[in-house]
């Protein structure tokens, strides 16, 4: 239905009307589902009214092993914090299937809501060199960077500005280590590829 309106925009009005109809008429709630955009995940696809007239907006992220509630908007109150949700597998009582066997459904119990880690993936000259660096398990600077002049990582006349600037965001991103000169991949990095 929320398609249609999204085509034919002198419907959304109506909708809406319909909508404050039903809800002022039997006292009751009215939900609309709908997905969210190409681009922006935050947000439902359509026009603004869609948005502006809903009293209460709630964002479902699905995750590997569940999904989350975001509060998105709350006319007359204040927003919740995000709630997660995993799938269990229940047994209901009294029901069997035709070989005598329970039957399960599966719920969506409560979890702690852990907010995801934003990593942002590295620019490739930079990826390039920790990967070299991660071959070595350890080297000097010097011969770090011979390695990757070698392997034409880094090139041109410029190559140690280069490395520098290279060995100091992987450095500030935590991602190398450095002891008395000798570089190696961060303890979490190199345990997060086993």
């Amino acid at each position: 239905m929320l398609e249609r309106i999204r085509e034919v925009g002198n419907e959304r009005g109506q909708v809406v009307n319909v909508n404050t109809h039903v809800r002022e008429r039997f006292k009751a709630c009215v939900m609309f589902v709908h997905h969210v955009g190409h681009g922006d995940k935050d947000r439902e696809r359509g026009a603004y009214a869609l948005r502006g007239n809903a009293d209460t907006r709630i964002l479902v992220k699905s995750y590997k092993g569940g999904c989350s509630l975001h509060s998105m908007k709350i006319k007359d109150g204040a927003p919740f914090q995000p709630i997660a949700f995993e799938p269990s597998p229940v047994v209901i009582p009294g029901l069997q299937d035709s070989e005598g066997e329970p039957v399960t459904s599966l719920v969506m119990e409560p979890v702690e809501y852990i907010p995801p880690t934003e990593e942002k993936a590295l620019p490739n000259q930079q990826a390039q060199a920790l990967a070299v660096l991660h071959d070595m398990k350890a080297a000097t600077g010097q011969e770090w960077q011979k390695k990757l002049v070698a392997l034409k990582v880094i090139k041109g006349k410029s190559h140690k500005q280069i490395f520098q600037r290279i060995k100091k965001v992987l450095r500030d991103n935590e991602l190398v280590d450095e002891n008395c000169g000798v570089f190696s991949p961060a303890e979490q990095n190199s345990n997060a590829d086993r």
